[in-house]
Order: C-alpha cells, then structure tokens, then sequence
C-alpha cells in the first residue's frame, strides 16, 4: 500500500495482569468491548447479543449463560492459569450485556 511507519504507535500499551481483580477487567474488556462501541455510537444491543467476531460464545464465564461447547478446531484454547481459570471469578461473573467503561 505505499505506507511506512508505526502501525500501533500511540494506540497500544503492554502492561501486565498480575491480580485476579485485573483479569477480570481484561476479560470485560476483551469480551464485551463492542457494546462499548455500540453505546458510544447510541445504539443499545439486545441483552443477550454476543459479538460473533470474539471468542465470546466460548467463554464460561457469564453469570446466565453457559458457553458454546469446544468445537475442532475453534479459534481458542482453554486457559491453563489460575488467575484466567479460576482467580477472577472471585470478583463475579460477567453478565452478558457487561459494557467496559460503564460500572460493573
């Protein structure tokens, strides 16, 4: 495309998730940030609305809705840690309509 440059410069930073309270914001948010994006533009999603291009229908960790099960050769992996099996959810289940940005 004739481009040169930074492609993520000034729009991505590494930290580490080190807390069970951590990951759970990162999952909220790796999860659940289209309805961010829908919200920010006025539109409200339906309650049960999953984004079809996250890995959303695999995760177990919604209060009210249990998970796609694990097909062949789907896009995820089940996590191995603690802090991503079982850590978070100390601090509660996400729901499906959770929205990043918004109280939890």
């Amino acid at each position: 495309m004739g481009r040169k440059g930074k492609v993520f410069a000034g729009r991505f930073h590494a930290r580490p998730v080190a807390s069970p309270r951590q990951v759970r914001g990162a999952l909220r948010y790796v999860i659940c940030n289209a309805r961010k994006h829908a919200r920010e533009r006025g539109v409200t999603l339906p309650p049960a609305w999953i984004d079809r291009f996250s890995s959303a229908r695999y995760f177990d960790g919604f209060r009210d809705r249990p998970p796609d099960p694990l097909p062949e050769g789907a896009p995820v992996v089940a996590p191995r840690l603690w802090l991503v099996t079982t850590g978070w959810r100390r601090f509660g289940l996400l729901a499906e309509d959770d929205t990043p940005g918004a109280a939890p």
